[in-house]
């Protein structure tokens, strides 16, 4: 297994501004480790094969607890599900801290949560909420989810609650997390999280053990002397410029009587999202037919069947890869097996996001709905949340469906 595919290195991939100290927390779903899809005749042992899968994760979860809680950092599992345990990594002196404002306090209070600044009673209450929008089968996944947990992972009270407020909408800029208010300051953690990320990555894909990664920034002691700076293994490849769309370019794609047409085509953007990649990928794909003089509806697929479909002339379907490169099977799924026979010669992009899969479960995707006689326009993928290549290929084939 490489390095990156190990426990350790998801932490570092998906928390590494958490080890390095400038961020309270974060959050992933981290995989059974080893799991894979049965052959024919190892078919009877799935069970077993998963509880030994389960039980390399728990092993993996303990051997990096017991080497990031001496230097502040521990993990936590709020659920485990049939497509890995979601994993919460968090410094405490940090979230602690948090929770000692009285306007987050006040917030939080409004969802169960009790009124400390002790972490663990919190870190209870998560795992209550999770699981009771995990028991409930009414609505979307990326609806349900408890999206206050944004506060334990550092982001802004203010974007929490527009976040909340807007169920994911009309934000001004997507990165780390969705912004509503304070956008340059964002942007400005944006970049500090990514540029973090990347060292650390390196770092650790080089040798380097994650708990030196860490150490190199734990809190020291009283009188306790600096550690020695890590040396780097391999040089330093040079950092790509990452930018985000400007005032101009977002005030062009949202004003849409700038590109209205008389003939303006209906369009649905249908998706499910399990962390919020794919819900991005879905607002960017609107963004780009709406550019164009399309009129879109962006529909969970919860909300999407055979008797909305009339409505609209062209359809982008999103969904992320789930298990072993299959499409979600709870509520995707069986939305997409009742449609995809009435889609006639409606316009359809497919789009979703990864993460430790290599995109095979798009491939499947496209060459079931070409065989069903669907017309793919296009497709695309991104790996965890687009960045800006992903987001402008999102907008590209969004405009094809105009």
């Amino acid at each position: 297994m490489s390095g990156e595919k190990t426990l350790e290195g998801m932490i570092v991939h998906h928390c590494a501004p958490v080890l390095r100290g400038i961020k309270p927390g974060g959050l992933f779903n981290a995989p059974a480790l080893g799991a894979r899809t049965p052959s024919p005749a190892e078919a009877g042992e799935g069970p077993v094969r998963r509880e030994a899968s389960d039980a390399d994760l728990c092993r993996a979860l303990r051997e990096a607890q017991a080497k990031l809680a001496p230097l502040g950092v521990f993990l936590d599992t709020l659920a485990t599900r049939p497509f890995g345990s979601l994993v919460y990594v968090y410094r405490p002196a940090m979230v602690s801290r948090m929770l000692g404002r009285a306007e987050s306090a006040r917030f939080l209070e409004g969802y169960g949560y009790p009124r400390t600044c002790a972490v663990k009673p919190h870190i209870e209450r998560m795992r209550q909420r999770v699981a009771e929008t995990d028991a409930s089968p009414s609505c979307a996944h990326a609806r349900r989810f408890p999206h206050e947990i944004g506060l334990f992972l550092g982001y802004p009270l203010e974007d929490v609650v527009g976040f909340i407020e807007n169920q994911g909408r009309n934000c001004l800029a997507c990165g780390c997390w969705k912004v509503y208010a304070n956008e340059r300051d964002a942007q400005a953690c944006f970049g500090c999280f990514r540029t973090c990320t990347k060292e650390l990555r390196e770092l650790f894909s080089a040798g380097v053990p994650i708990e030196e990664l860490t150490r190199a920034h734990a809190p020291r002691k009283p009188g306790e002397a600096a550690p020695e700076p890590m040396k780097r293994r391999r040089a330093r490849t040079k950092r790509p410029r990452l930018r985000f769309l400007s005032e101009r370019e977002r005030s062009y794609l949202h004003d849409n009587e700038r590109v209205r047409s008389t003939n303006m085509s209906n369009v649905a953007v249908v998706f499910w999202s399990g962390t919020g990649n794919t819900e991005a990928m879905a607002d960017l794909v609107a963004q780009g037919a709406s550019a164009k003089g399309a009129k879109v509806s962006i529909i969970q697929a919860s909300d999407f069947g055979a008797d909305r479909l009339d409505g609209y002339d062209a359809v982008a379907f999103g969904c992320p890869a789930m298990g072993d490169e299959e499409l979600e099977d709870t509520e995707f799924l069986p939305m997409y097996d009742e449609v995809e026979p009435l889609l006639g010669d409606r316009k359809v992009v497919l789009f979703g996001s990864y993460d430790w899969n290599d995109g095979e479960w798009m491939e499947l995707w496209e060459q079931r709905a070409e065989a069903a006689g669907v017309n793919v326009v296009d497709s695309l993928i991104a790996k965890d949340y687009p960045d800006d290549e992903a987001s402008a290929e999102c907008m590209r084939v969004g405009a094809l469906l105009a």
